[in-house]
């Protein structure tokens, strides 16, 4: 139990004193010398008053000398049972928290968290929350969650990355400065250049294509034209709006007509000046629906783009179907035995007409939603806020990703500085399927906790241009990275994406049913257009298509998008 002493009461005695001297003035006879040994004395009161007694410490480890118990729940994902992976065991054993864990099933997650907010039967501490942020900070205003702000002194490794990082520090935060609930951030340059379109050099080559001479929209119409001729029997494009692996080329297609954003629908955008808008039903997002449309009817780009599954997208770059495509997981599906990343080309912007400079659209470098929130009636909230902090150290967020180094891991560091992590001596594969399975099951909650993630990527930044391009010509496991860091620096405008925004209960109750229908409507009429069910070039078909988007509700939209990024863009300041 916490013991809070009041450290004031013999600086508030000697002020007292002080005070009634100074009233008195020439009608009491103290001698100036009296004055000075009754003040040493005071002073002296003052410096033997005893310490405040803690139950945690505020710096150092362990956090607590007495082991605390606090009670942990979440949505349970990959790691069945909690309370026996070490990382669990090594919290208790090292920072003096014990955690009583009890995870609840992924699809009743939603109804639980529910019932605990009804009941007010709340743990100290959820984790792996996956929950809506607007929600979250509402209940944190209605006193179910801690705000932590008020505990920075405590967390210094996590205010110095809210400090280092102004979009998340923004998102974070409410309009007041509070935060209810932290988030898991990825640093690095390579983490945040995802947007790509690969193609096998060796089959470009043998349709006559050079990847390095596609600068324009056109360029790569002709490149397509030039395959298709060499390669009947492949896709010249593969290309699945709805189909996540498969849907980035859309995100870089499109920053060549201006449109810099990384949603697939529903694209929402500001310019310059703070306005908000929905690009899906602008003149530049015609003319770029004009471009798939002619893809698509010249047989150009995937026919069954609008139906492919994931399984069978990646089943078609395991075969070599496709022979310019993306995946959200780099190579890792389309490499065949043998084959190197090297042996594939990329291309990472492109203009048009339009906009003849090139864009590139970065990711945001965290998690959106609500992971972890701290009951605001927990007896520990001091031990709570610094065990937090631990998991922003580098012991903490490798311990929360791979474990102990020496214990489950090694530390390997090329010849370039950069380390990987290696499982092969520890991995317990008589028991378990993979080194995955393995950790998830024995080793971590499976990101449940993980507040720096893939911090591999970060050793890449700050390196020279000559370093990163030896790292490309070794060809490991960094060079894809190394080649988007290179690759990005001859773009002339590099932006982060539309940031991730935040509703307050009101606008996200009045936003949901309204942007749901009209996201429904924008995926349909992106489908018709594309396939040519809707004919693209009929000025009437367009207007009327942007005529009903307005009739939805539009405008009432874009006033609480209006808002809650006039909200974003004050909390960067």
């Amino acid at each position: 139990m916490r013991k809070r002493v009041a450290k004031f009461m013999a600086v508030l005695l000697a002020a007292g004193m002080t005070l009634s001297m100074v009233a008195c003035g020439d009608k009491d006879v103290v001698s100036s010398e009296t004055n000075t040994q009754e003040t040493q004395q005071t002073t002296a009161s003052a410096a033997t008053e005893p310490e405040e007694d803690l139950y945690y410490n505020k710096e150092g480890y362990p956090i607590c000398d007495e082991t605390i118990t606090i009670k942990v729940s979440g949505m349970q994902k990959n790691s069945p049972d909690w309370n026996n992976t070490l990382f669990v065991k090594h919290i208790e054993e090292n920072l003096g928290i014990k955690l009583v864990c009890e995870p609840v099933a992924k699809e009743a997650w939603n109804t639980q968290y529910a019932l605990m907010l009804s009941t007010g039967e709340l743990p100290d501490l959820i984790i792996n929350a996956n929950l809506d942020k607007a929600q979250v900070n509402k209940d944190g205003e209605s006193g179910f969650w801690l705000d932590l702000s008020q505990y920075m002194d405590l967390m210094p490794n996590y205010a110095k990355m809210l400090e280092e990082n102004d979009n998340f520090r923004a998102y974070t935060q409410t309009s007041t400065g509070a935060i209810y609930s932290v988030n898991r951030l990825t640093p690095g340059k390579a983490t945040e250049i995802n947007w790509q379109i690969f193609a096998d050099t060796e089959l470009l080559e043998g349709a006559g294509v050079k990847a390095e001479e596609i600068k324009t929209v056109d360029d790569f119409y002709n490149a397509l034209v030039a395959v298709k001729a060499a390669y009947p029997d492949k896709v010249p494009f593969a290309f699945t709006p709805d189909v996540a692996p498969a849907a980035r080329p859309d995100v870089m297609l499109r920053a060549a007509y201006g449109i810099l954003s990384n949603e697939n629908s529903y694209v929402l955008v500001a310019d310059e000046a703070g306005k908000v808008s929905l690009a899906d039903i602008s003149d530049n997002n015609r003319e770029y629906w004009k471009f798939l449309n002619k893809l698509y009817e010249e047989k150009l780009m995937d026919q069954n783009a609008f139906i492919t599954t994931m399984d069978e997208y990646r089943a078609g770059e395991k075969d070599k179907k496709y022979v310019f495509f993306n995946d959200q997981g780099g190579l890792a599906y389309a490499l065949s035995d043998g084959e190197t990343q090297a042996d594939y080309s990329m291309i990472f912007s492109l203009t048009s007409d339009i906009c003849t400079e090139t864009n590139y659209v970065c990711n945001n470098n965290f998690s959106t939603g609500a992971r972890i929130m701290v009951n605001a009636k927990t007896e520990y909230p001091e031990a709570i806020a610094r065990l937090i902090d631990y998991l922003c150290t580098e012991e903490g967020y490798m311990l929360t990703s791979y474990g102990i180094e020496g214990q489950t891991y090694d530390l390997k560091v090329d010849e370039f500085g950069i380390p990987t992590v290696d499982h092969s001596k520890y991995a317990d594969l008589t028991k378990y399927t993979s080194v995955t399975e393995w950790l998830n099951n024995s080793i971590i909650i499976n990101q449940a906790m993980n507040m720096v993630h893939n911090f591999m990527g970060a050793h890449l930044d700050g390196l020279d241009n000559a370093t990163l391009e030896k790292i490309v010509e070794a060809d490991g496991s960094n060079a894809i990275n190394a080649r988007r860091i290179l690759a990005v620096q001859d773009i002339d405008n590099v932006v982060y994406t539309m940031p991730a925004l935040v509703y307050n209960a009101d606008e996200a109750s009045t936003r949901s049913t309204m942007r749901t229908d009209i996201l429904n409507y924008l995926k349909q009429m992106k489908v018709s257009f594309i396939t040519g069910e809707v004919d693209i070039e009929d000025d009437k078909a367009w207007n009327d298509y942007v005529a009903k988007v307005k009739e939805m509700g539009y405008d009432k939209l874009m006033e609480i998008e209006q808002a809650a990024y006039d909200r974003y863009a004050a909390g960067l300041k």
